[in-house]
């Protein structure tokens, strides 16, 4: 079920989208191992009340294990963050409408990522607006570690 859900995201599809394609590509659902489609409704539980942070860790612990055993891959690891702002109006609105609400707070995406077979390694949000000093020396050890 979890392999659906990343099956899902990487096509932008909906629940029901899903369980369609499924049910039209047989040699698709023998890869992943499926004897029977599942119901748009079984994912979509699995999705709410199973995914967990520890899931994700193992999930991406799995990844970086089998990407790890390409020996002619480089170790570099970028370290970047950005903030993601949370207003569902635009600048340019807020400028015609003459409305100015001074700096208000965003979100603080905080990333390492492996560079050569681009694999997020350690991320951590928080709110901002703050300086990346705080978060990168956390994520370049969570990075290395994994």
């Amino acid at each position: 079920l979890f392999a659906l859900l990343l099956l899902r995201e990487r096509l932008r599809l909906t629940y029901r989208g899903l369980e369609d394609l499924l049910c039209l590509a047989g040699q698709l659902r023998r890869v992943l191992g499926l004897r029977a489609v599942p119901d748009h409704a079984t994912v979509w539980r699995f999705a709410r009340h199973h995914v967990s942070p520890h899931l994700l860790d193992a999930a991406l612990t799995e990844t970086v294990r089998r990407a790890r055993g390409d020996a002619e891959r480089a170790s570099q690891i970028a370290l970047d963050s950005t903030g993601l702002f949370l207003a569902h109006t635009s600048r340019y609105f807020e400028w015609r409408a003459k409305r100015h609400r001074g700096q208000r707070g965003w979100l603080k995406w905080a990333s390492a990522m492996w560079v050569a077979p681009q694999i997020l390694l350690a991320q951590r949000v928080r709110p901002g607006p703050c300086g990346d000093f705080t978060d990168l020396p956390p994520l370049a050890s969570a990075a290395a570690a994994r």
